[in-house]
């Protein structure tokens, strides 16, 4: 499977100090290393063959390329019905993406000796930060296995009821997953999901 993502679209979401191509290479190694192994995580070992499999044709399923590009879904829950928009799984991985760029581009300032001043302290700590931000904003893009995750669900049922709903009505790639698979499990067969946490 080829990338899905570019240097272009990244955009607003990181602020390069040069377009180089250094930093494009490191931004490319980045994608190739990290998409596989998160749309792992997301989609399981079997179904991401299918997914790779399926995008590599001349003219895929319209259903590979919702899950990859986004598309509307019919979400119910509690005797409601809810209109939502999957981004699809690529802007998930932009996040993602961003968020390990930034991580090597900090760790090399700190390893290299850069870090003496109390001004290039305080950058490392804003990048941290930045970090932090993009960190969760992949997670909420990715979703969570509500109706498994004891550290999110908690204890006690009406936390497990208000949680549960909340998580229900968000355009996340589990709920498009999840929505899609409780339609007809031939959607997106054997789907495992793999949760991931905040980071703070």
């Amino acid at each position: 499977m080829e990338n899905f993502l570019t240097y272009e679209d990244f955009t607003g979401i990181i602020i390069f100090d040069t377009e180089s191509n250094p930093t494009r290479e490191l931004l490319n190694e980045i994608i190739s290393q990290k998409q596989k192994d998160l749309l792992i995580n997301l989609l399981g070992y079997d179904l991401y063959l299918r997914f790779e499999t399926a995008l590599d044709e001349v003219s895929p399923t319209q259903k590979w390329l919702d899950l990859r590009d986004g598309a509307d879904f019919i979400s119910e829950y509690c005797n409601k019905t809810y209109t939502l928009h999957f981004d699809g799984v690529k802007e998930m991985l932009k996040y993602y993406i961003a968020f390990y760029y930034l991580q090597e581009i900090t760790n090399r300032m700190t390893f290299a000796g850069q870090v003496k001043s109390n001004n290039e302290n305080s950058h490392v700590i804003n990048q941290e930060i930045k970090l932090t931000k993009l960190h969760n904003k992949a997670i909420d893009l990715y979703g969570f296995a509500y109706k498994y995750d004891i550290d999110i669900v908690q204890f006690t049922v009406p936390i497990l009821k208000l949680t549960d709903e909340i998580e229900r009505v968000k355009n996340t790639c589990f709920n498009f997953l999840y929505t899609k698979n409780e339609t007809s499990e031939t959607t997106y067969p054997n789907w495992i999901f793999s949760p991931k946490k905040y980071i703070f």
